[in-house]
């Protein structure tokens, strides 16, 4: 049923002639709808420049109509096509008014802009009735980052899809329909914005009372696939200025997405980005930050705007006969982690849900999904993490792959042959030749000593808990801190048996002090 509404949120209308409506449902991107609908007298009123007018599809799905087009064929041929965004376009009508400093989780952040600008703004028409619902609030607290914020105007919404899609959350907001009586005369009498994570339903999902959906070839329910690797927006190093004027404003030269190796980050393999951050300023409620706090919020003010010039992974499939396998809403949900697993290209990945497309012609409704898979790759911290709860979580472990030779495809099952520690780290060996070694916040007696630039540098060897059989393939540290200083590493080159770690900070670290670091590396032993 396509219900249509005043602005008042009552209803006008329930449009009972149309031939064709479609609405596309996005984790946290404002979706959009159309409508081709029967012209006639009933519903001219559509055309009505002077009001605006709402849609409700079964009830559940709202949408701000925006452009009614009447189209003519013949004589007989009439067509009214209506078109506009659903209902996170309402939350583009908003600006963040005056300043909004925070510390937490991401999500909760979320929470906070919406109080201010939505529910609990100092101009009382600006208010709307809304409650804001956190969807299995649990995993929100595992999956999102804690961040340090201060920001100063803008756009309501550009700041809550940039937060959302860094976390990759769901956000939703959705009416609270009721029945029209002498008591609730309109038929929507508030909101609810709902901020969630997406079940994992992946094939290596931790939860196992939660079902997987896997996606391949094998099982024919996915075709015309793409994998694309971009690094064409890719930036490495950012030059940020903040608070003051002219010679007086304070300016800092960042590394970024170190997660990546570059190598030297000079000549034609630095490659800048300019960030204006004028907006943050060193007195907050009274309260004068320190140099090194406000230096930390220029470091994630340039994180944030790196996030969108990284390197990026992009595979796109098409699904085929998913009814047959899943429902909509029953075996997943936007947002929802499934596994797509390509046989073609060799490769198994966990992507997101970011779009669902309902399609209703006639008395028959089409639900088309896609995938989102890439726009960052996946942060090494993530990576050993995985592979220190498959340690904690397997005693035996079976991989599946595909071996194609001509038209003979084969099973091969890898698993895993010698595992163990020692004092430089964990390594593990597969069946198929395959070497990861990896070290989590390994203790360490460094210095940060050494001009490089504007910053300063300290070397030290990784030793590797056992050798590879060849040079591994990847090498990658995630951290390499200086006590409780702001200070980060990169691998700038190794051998069979050991690992070259810089770590940088902006300030010289003169004295021998104690120092975390991650890293993981991956190559043969056979």
């Amino acid at each position: 049923m396509v219900t249509i509404l005043d602005d008042t949120m009552c209803i006008v209308d329930i449009l009972r002639k149309y031939e064709y409506s479609q609405y596309e449902y996005k984790a946290r991107e404002i979706g959009t709808f159309t409508i081709n609908a029967m012209l006639d007298k009933e519903n001219l009123y559509l055309m009505d420049k002077t009001k605006n007018y709402y849609v409700l599809f079964d009830n559940d799905v709202f949408g701000v109509i925006e452009s009614v087009k009447r189209e003519s064929d013949s004589e007989t041929s009439k067509v009214f096509t209506i078109k506009g965004s659903l209902a996170l376009k309402l939350l583009e009508y908003r600006v963040i008014k005056g300043q909004v400093t925070f510390k937490g989780k991401s999500y909760k952040y979320i929470e906070e802009l919406i109080k201010q600008n939505l529910i609990m703004s100092d101009d009382e028409n600006r208010n709307i009735a809304l409650a804001v619902e956190f969807e299995n609030e649990e995993r929100l607290k595992q999956v999102c980052s804690t961040i340090d914020k201060q920001v100063t105007g803008g756009s309501l919404w550009d700041e809550i899809s940039e937060v959302a899609e860094a976390d990759k959350l769901r956000i939703a907001l959705r009416p609270n329909v009721v029945v029209i009586n002498t008591e609730h005369p309109q038929n929507i009498d508030g909101w609810t914005l709902i901020i969630g994570a997406g079940e994992d339903r992946t094939r290596h999902r931790t939860n196992k009372a939660v079902s997987s959906v896997v996606f391949s070839q094998s099982l024919s329910n996915i075709a015309n696939t793409d994998y694309t690797v971009d690094r064409s927006k890719l930036r490495n190093t950012v030059y940020i200025a903040g608070e003051g004027e002219g010679t007086d404003r304070k300016w800092y030269n960042i590394d970024v997405n170190s997660d990546v190796t570059f190598g030297e980050r000079k000549g034609w393999n630095r490659k800048e980005l300019w960030v204006d951050a004028r907006d943050v300023q060193s007195e907050q409620d009274s309260k004068k930050l320190t140099d090194a706090e406000y230096e930390e919020l220029m470091k994630q003010r340039a994180d944030e705007k790196a996030k969108n010039n990284d390197l990026s992974e992009e595979y796109t499939a098409t699904v085929t006969d998913i009814t047959k396998q899943y429902t909509y809403k029953k075996d997943y949900n936007i947002g929802d982690f499934v596994t797509v697993a390509d046989e073609e290209l060799g490769m198994e990945i966990d992507a997101q849900i970011t779009n669902v497309t309902v399609t209703r012609q006639g008395d028959r409704d089409i639900v088309d999904i896609e995938f989102t898979y890439g726009s960052r790759i996946q942060d090494v911290t993530d990576i050993i993490q995985e592979v220190i709860n498959k340690v904690q979580n397997n005693s035996t472990t079976v991989k599946y792959l595909e071996n194609r030779s001509g038209k003979t495809a084969t099973q091969v099952f890898e698993y895993i042959v010698e595992e163990g520690e020692n004092e430089n780290g964990h390594y593990r060996k597969w069946s198929t030749g395959l070497l990861e070694q990896w070290v989590s916040d390994k203790l360490i007696t460094a210095r940060i000593n050494n001009k490089y630039n504007s910053l300063y540098q300290g070397i030290f060897a990784w030793t590797f808990p056992i050798q590879f059989l060849e040079q591994p393939e990847i090498v990658i540290c995630s951290k390499a801190q200086y006590g409780n200083g702001a200070s980060w590493g990169t691998v700038y080159n190794w051998s069979v048996s050991l690992a070259n770690i810089r770590a940088f900070d902006t300030v010289s670290r003169e004295s021998a002090n104690e120092m975390k670091f991650t890293a993981y590396a991956k190559g043969k032993w056979k």
